[in-house]
């Protein structure tokens, strides 16, 4: 199971996978340049960003974003 879920974040074409954390902000604070964790979600969700690793509060508050990028 867990390997399918982890097969789904791989590119098909390139084969590759690129994985942005965005979960600092509960250990160090606010990162310089990250303001709206909401609109960083919205702006790599039009990248080559595969996935993006949040706290469950940041997921809660981005999951429109996040479901319209699934592919189920």
């Amino acid at each position: 199971m867990k390997d399918l879920r982890f097969r789904r974040l791989i590119n098909n074409k390139s084969k590759k996978l690129l994985i942005t954390p965005l979960d600092h902000g509960v250990t160090l604070g606010p990162i310089e340049g990250i303001y709206n964790i909401r609109d960083t979600v919205d702006a790599l969700s039009k990248t080559k960003v595969n996935a993006v690793v949040l706290h469950k509060g940041n997921i809660i508050n981005c999951k429109d974003i996040l479901k319209g990028n699934m592919n189920i």
